[in-house]
This record gives C-alpha cells, sequence and structure tokens, in this order.
C-alpha cells in the first residue's frame, strides 16, 4: 500500500469542509481517493473503495485505506503541510514601471 497523493486544499482555508484529500494504491494495485471533511453535520474520514463504500460507513468504521493514512499523517492529517502556491525563488520582481498613482518606480 502507498500513498500516491496527499494534500490540503486551497492552502487550508476550504470552504466546503474538506481538510485533507488524496489518492492511495490499494493493495491489488487499484488507485483510490480518500479525504478528511469536517462539516456541522459530518466529521470523518471517506474513502472510494468498495469495502468502506459498501459496509464500512454504515458500522462508522475506517478501511484498511483509511487507517494506513492514519498511521502515517495522524488521526486528522494533522502532519499534511498546505502546499505553498509560489515559492521564493518563483517571485516576480519588478525592476521598473508605473506605479498605481501614475508615478515612475524605479528599482
Amino acid at each position: 500500500m502507498e500513498i500516491l497523493t496527499i494534500k490540503r486544499p486551497n492552502n487550508g482555508k476550504p470552504t466546503t469542509g474538506l481538510k485533507v484529500y488524496g489518492t492511495i494504491l490499494g493493495d491489488s494495485g487499484v488507485e483510490y481517493k480518500f479525504g478528511y471533511f469536517r462539516r456541522p453535520n459530518f466529521r470523518g474520514w471517506l474513502c472510494s473503495c468498495p469495502s468502506f463504500v459498501l459496509s464500512m460507513f454504515g458500522k462508522h468504521k475506517h478501511c484498511k485505506h483509511i487507517d494506513f493514512v492514519q498511521s502515517q499523517f495522524g488521526r486528522y492529517g494533522a502532519a499534511v503541510t498546505p502546499s505553498k502556491q509560489r515559492s521564493e525563488s518563483d517571485a516576480v520582481i519588478i525592476t521598473g514601471g508605473v506605479s498605481g498613482f501614475g508615478q515612475q518606480v524605479s528599482a
């Protein structure tokens, strides 16, 4: 079992309740999607594997994929760091131009 991708949406500020999501490669070689949601009427993990959808969700239990993700990143996915939109090396440096007030800007 291997976690292919895991991240936080919108730099950790989602409006949908989704806190962590990703893709995991199961033992059979099939990729499954998983996510941790925190909403007013639901808080928990979801997985797209058939065992979770058909039986575990109704019993309020986790599948082996969610157990694996929790063992790697914590019960609530707290160890997942938010990805940065732009690194400092990718920052744009303006050397000259016009400022917002119509004045010439020089470096």
